[in-house]
């Protein structure tokens, strides 16, 4: 009996040991091996000394259009990614299996949204064989995964961290690998530099004469 008890003691605590290096050899591979994809930056949460150095950041995981509409608050759904026009990744849609073809992440539902774009389609009939219909999609929002919205920060750097990302809104990029609906955060970038070579350089970037120039172009 004393022998059985020692085994099983010793076999909780290899699994015990076994279960984070799973998980920090997961994230390596995943951040070596997953493709990479570039995510604006939709807004931070201050700093906060009580939950640890690390920035909160967000991406857009809200109004995901979906065919589905009895979705619920904690399911999990399959969000494809696909890319717009200037490079930027976006969720485009959110399914309940995961995609036949391109990447994804898996996520929880948030909730589920009233109808919302609208989208041109035709169907069959009318005096001249066939006309256009307008139909609408409804959205969801989604739960954004723990280990995509922290970006760990030394102490030495986490206020000047929040201030960078204050002075580059709109200009700030999260950079994400993707593996089998994993998802890493790799890095934030304000404009072309990584947030701690930016930081390390003593914050150099000028994002006011930048936006000056957009609206100018504008």
């Amino acid at each position: 009996m004393e022998n059985r008890t020692k085994w099983i003691f010793i076999g909780y605590a290899v699994l015990v040991l076994l279960i984070p290096i799973y998980m920090v050899g997961s994230s390596a591979n995943i951040l070596s091996n997953g493709k990479l994809y570039k995510f604006r930056m939709e807004g931070y949460d201050p700093f906060d000394f009580f939950r640890g150095n690390y920035l909160r950041v967000r991406i857009d995981t809200r109004g995901i259009p979906t065919d589905k509409d009895d979705w619920l608050p904690g399911e999990t759904v399959y969000l494809s990614i696909d890319v717009d026009q200037d490079g930027y990744a976006f969720f485009d849609e959110a399914l309940e299996e995961p995609p036949s073809s391109g990447d994804y992440m898996v996520s929880k539902v948030d909730r589920l949204n009233g109808f919302s774009r609208s989208v041109t389609g035709f169907i069959t009939g009318g005096m001249f064989g066939s006309e256009s219909e307008e139909y609408r999609r409804k959205t969801v929002d989604v739960e954004m995964p723990n280990n995509l919205g922290k970006y760990f920060i030394t102490e030495e750097y986490a206020e000047d961290g929040e201030f960078a990302l204050r002075r580059a809104r709109g200009f700030a990029t999260v950079h994400v690998r993707v593996k089998n609906g994993n998802v890493r955060l790799q890095d934030i970038y304000l404009g072309k530099k990584p947030i701690m070579e930016y930081l390390e350089d003593g914050g150099d970037g000028d994002f006011d004469e930048e936006r000056r120039g957009l609206q100018f172009r504008f």
